[in-house]
């Protein structure tokens, strides 16, 4: 029998639809916390529980209905298909209600409540998945991808170079006296500078480009289609103008240059730790493309 019942039961669940909207529109900042995930499945196991006490049994098809939402919340990526999981669930839900009532000529009230609390279940698991991708391949601070991101999307584009026979190109950029900065203005105003460089790099960059944060203060990027060392020079040259400009940080104003490394596939390497190595150790090397 429902643990439950009556006005409590109605109370639980409007407290647990009150949620809904908030977990809706979690910030990034909060949903790529590192403890995030943790609280979010303590949350969801006093959902499952409410759910289970709710509908007053652990029946067959709940256990169903837990893995489908567990399945399709994996491949929601946008909030459109967010919405379209959520009325995919409802429906199916609906459709066994009904052939419940046409079969036994009732409808089990605690049957109802769970639609709503499947929807609340939905979020938190896509809040989750959400959660987790944004640790494992995205820096918390820049939202950029990360190194892990960043090896995975050149492996692909060295598949795709090996089939195709073209060429690409990883650049690996240090930002210089970075430390200094640090030390002198305080680690608040570091981060907003590479926040800042991360803007500024961005827009030099071609939707088919990639830029990452490696860590600390170096970043690398990928060139996904390259047809000359001159092409990649004057585009180096071009990131370095961009990080001239004087940085308004905090009231502050601060000058910052870098240093770029260039590794050409499949000239200086053809395997992707190799790319990244070679790059790093051509910092410096290049006179061309010293800020």
């Amino acid at each position: 029998n429902p643990v439950l019942t009556g006005d409590a039961q109605l109370l639980t669940l409007l407290g647990m639809m009150s949620l809904t909207g908030a977990i809706i529109a979690l910030p990034a900042s909060i949903i790529g916390a590192s403890w995030f995930p943790g609280v979010l499945a303590l949350v969801d196991t006093g959902v499952t529980t409410a759910l289970i006490y709710l509908s007053g049994e652990a029946s067959s098809d709940l256990y169903l209905a837990y893995f489908v939402i567990i399945l399709l919340a994996t491949l929601t990526r946008t909030p459109g298909q967010m919405l379209l999981f959520i009325a995919l669930v409802s429906s199916m839900y609906a459709v066994g209600l009904y052939l419940e009532n046409r079969e036994t000529g009732i409808v089990v009230e605690s049957h109802i409540m769970r639609i709503p609390l499947l929807m609340i279940m939905a979020i938190f698991y896509s809040r989750t998945v959400d959660s987790v991708r944004n640790l494992t391949n995205y820096d918390p601070l820049t939202n950029l991808p990360n190194r892990h991101q960043f090896l995975d999307r050149v492996a692909d584009r060295l598949e795709q170079a090996r089939i195709s026979d073209q060429r690409f190109a990883v650049l690996y950029l240090d930002l210089d006296g970075f430390n200094l900065i640090n030390e002198t203005l305080g680690h608040h105003l570091g981060d907003q500078l590479l926040k800042e460089v991360t803007g500024r790099l961005t827009l030099c960059l071609r939707k088919s480009d990639m830029v990452a944060r490696l860590g600390g203060d170096e970043f690398a990027i990928l060139l996904a289609n390259t047809t000359s060392v001159e092409d990649v020079e004057t585009l180096a040259q071009r990131i370095l103008g961009s990080l001239a400009p004087v940085f308004e940080l905090g009231g502050a104003e601060v000058y910052t240059s870098a240093s770029i490394g260039i590794a050409l596939y499949p000239k200086d390497a053809k395997d992707v730790e190799n790319l990244l190595k070679y790059a790093e150790a051509e910092l410096g090397r290049r006179p061309q493309t010293q800020a």
